[in-house]
């Protein structure tokens, strides 16, 4: 089960909606510390999170915790902060889906190394690839302006590919922006 706080600041019902889940079967709980109203806006409240650790360990029902966890180092974090069970990335993925690999890496001590533009350009393509599959062309294609800007944000160059990326309606016009990418 995925929950925010509550609807707004009036309603802040997490630990009873939590409470019940557990009670109905839930086999784990994933609390986004912000309410509905708040969307994605404001700080998200990793001391609800906390609390609800707290409430839902003794039941033996894991909690995930979700919110601002936008890099490795904030997942790291959370999990130190909250003591939850796990993190949900979710918007900080886009664009780096080697969040991932890099949290895991931090969290056990290891060392990281970032990918080089070949490897981003290389998951982009399967990215888009795996959309065209699912979506079917045109809505992968839509949808994939906006990744492939995530995919290039930060990025030596990023900036002029996302003024192409911005234009591109097919696969190949997506394929050639990456191979220049990669480059």
């Amino acid at each position: 089960v995925k929950i925010r706080t509550g609807w707004d600041e009036s309603s802040i019902n997490y630990l009873d909606t939590a409470g019940a889940a557990a009670e109905a079967g839930a086999a784990a709980v994933t609390l986004h510390g912000r309410t509905r109203a708040q969307g994605y806006s404001g700080a998200a409240d990793w001391n609800a999170i906390r609390t609800l650790v707290q409430a839902l360990r003794p039941r033996g029902v894991p909690v995930f915790g979700s919110g601002d966890a936008s890099d490795a180092a904030k997942a790291v974090r959370m999990l130190e902060e909250t003591s939850c069970d796990g993190v949900m990335i979710a918007r900080g993925a886009m664009g780096n889906p080697f969040v991932f690999a890099e949290a895991v890496a931090l969290f056990r001590g290891l060392p990281y190394e970032q990918p080089d533009a070949a490897q981003i350009a290389s998951v982009a393509k399967k990215h888009l690839e795996r959309s065209i599959h699912f979506l079917g062309e045109k809505t992968a294609c839509a949808e994939f302006r906006k990744q492939l800007c995530a995919y290039t944000k930060g990025r030596p160059g990023g900036a002029a590919l996302r003024e192409r990326a911005v234009r591109c309606s097919s696969p190949s016009e997506f394929f050639e922006v990456l191979e220049d990418f990669a480059r």
